[in-house]
């Protein structure tokens, strides 16, 4: 996987911080002072890669987002070996 900008790891430190709790889009942006607009695109690119899901909660009307199994193991700041052929 490619290495995460700033904004990316913020988003993903917050999940991982808070992965006991139940965060839709608004709590995530308010926690981490990024926009909401910006955290609907990070999530959208960690779920492409299979480190986060969002998910239907009973009585809530926004979904929220929690990590996969994948996500709560990944390093964001990990640096990536490259395969050379």
């Amino acid at each position: 996987m490619a290495k995460f900008n700033d904004n990316t790891i913020t988003v993903f430190n917050c999940l991982k911080d808070n992965y006991d709790k139940a965060l839709d889009y608004k709590q995530i942006a308010e926690m981490t002072g990024i926009a909401p607009k910006s955290v609907t695109g990070i999530v959208t690119g960690l779920q492409k890669k299979l480190l986060v899901e969002r998910v239907t909660v009973e009585g809530r009307d926004q979904k929220v987002i929690q990590l996969t199994t994948e996500g709560l193991t990944f390093d964001p700041t990990a640096e990536v070996e490259v395969e050379k052929a």
